[in-house]
């Protein structure tokens, strides 16, 4: 039987990194979403992908939600994340 869990974060990598780190100088005002049931700010003009990378997650390691609906993983870089997003990240751990 598989469980839900919240996501891992997992080890960075220095081009996400570097999209993070432009969106940061760009000095865009925070846009407030829900994040796992709790309210968080993030940068303005993010993506699922853009997403992903500012919480050091890879993207083949969870399945994105937002608003109720899932997102299909080769759109993570078209989908935006607006304020009053609600966007749960989930992953599966197997075991036995």
């Amino acid at each position: 039987m598989r469980r839900w869990k919240k996501p891992r974060v997992v080890q960075k990598y220095s081009a996400v990194t570097q999209v993070v780190e432009v969106m940061n100088e760009a000095n865009q005002e925070p846009v407030t979403i829900t994040l796992n049931g709790e309210q968080r700010g993030v940068p303005a003009g993010l993506t699922i992908r853009d997403l992903l990378a500012h919480l050091n997650l890879h993207e083949r390691l969870v399945v994105v939600e937002r608003n109720k609906e899932i997102v299909r993983r080769n759109e993570y870089g078209e989908v935006p994340v607006t304020a009053g997003d609600m966007i749960e990240l989930v992953h599966f751990v197997g075991g036995g």
